[in-house]
């Protein structure tokens, strides 16, 4: 994520994020704090999405610890009719004049979309949203956007992860793990950080679910052996099926929240959940 105005005198404030999964799965998205600082005072609310098909959507957005974000049903169509997914960019152009954002979508080979509309309108768009002098200025967004694309897949798995990660802060528990050989391909185990599962776990059934609603249940085991200065926390049984239902390989990042816990036992009868996001060692797939 980004933001670049890119003189004192322009009325265009650009910047771009990338879409992770968790911005489809939660149906929100924080706005960089940079911007927030510049024109959160004055921006409206609803606010208008311009697109270059000439499409127009107003979407609320809401303050959450000083950071605005897009959040609803307003925002959930408007990725919807754009097919937006994980991997997906969007750069967004906050005209100050008009109090709006000019909006462009890219998928994850950095190519702009296809809109589903017919007749794109990049003339009235740049209307509002081109630079003053462009042979004086550097677009910061498209160069760190190329910078991006050309990152290692594994960095831009990591960015992704951390993305999510910050914008979660405040949400619930979570760890990632990458798969190594011995957790797949056969492996019936998958070993869990230390210092989450003694905050947060107790040995047990846990269950695993994925985006799309499958789950598995998998046991948790601790235990410690001599010299060994630590318990070792391990997911086991049914780890099996959940790495081969999932079709796992080496490297992929698994990041799993844990969205109820029993840890307390004030709740016998529910048994504690993580909902398990996985980054595929592919640039641009994740589910």
């Amino acid at each position: 994520m980004a933001i670049h105005q890119q003189r004192e005198h322009t009325s265009v404030v650009s910047f771009f994020k990338i879409i992770c999964r968790w911005h489809i799965l939660d149906e929100k998205i924080k706005l960089p704090t940079e911007f927030t600082n510049k024109c959160g005072l004055k921006l409206p609310n609803p606010v208008i999405l311009k697109v270059v098909d000439g499409n127009q959507k107003k979407v609320h957005w809401t303050k959450i610890n000083g950071s605005i974000w897009f959040i609803g049903k307003e925002w959930k169509e408007f990725l919807e009719n754009y097919s937006v997914s994980h991997g997906h960019l969007l750069l967004f152009k906050y005209c100050l004049v008009a109090s709006c954002f000019g909006v462009q979508i890219f998928d994850s080979t950095t190519l702009e979309i296809d809109y589903p509309y017919h007749e794109l309108n990049y003339d009235d768009y740049e209307d509002y949203y081109e630079d003053d002098d462009d042979e004086d200025v550097v677009d910061v967004v498209k160069l760190q956007y190329d910078q991006y694309q050309l990152k290692d897949k594994s960095e831009s798995i990591a960015d992704a992860i951390r993305s999510d990660r910050l914008e979660r802060k405040d949400s619930n528990p979570s760890f990632e793990v990458v798969m190594q050989d011995s957790y797949i391909n056969g492996g019936r185990c998958m070993a869990v950080p230390s210092n989450f599962a003694r905050e947060y776990m107790k040995e047990g059934g846990y269950l695993l679910r994925v985006a799309d609603g499958r789950t598995w249940k998998v046991m948790y085991k601790t235990w410690s052996g001599d010299g060994m200065p630590c318990k070792k926390c391990k997911l086991q049984k049914g780890w099996a099926k959940f790495s081969q239902g999932n079709k796992l390989e080496k490297d992929d990042v698994c990041v799993f929240e844990l969205v109820n816990n029993n840890c307390n036992g004030s709740c016998s009868t529910i048994i504690p959940t993580f909902n398990v996001l996985i980054h595929r060692n592919h640039i641009g797939s994740s589910y």
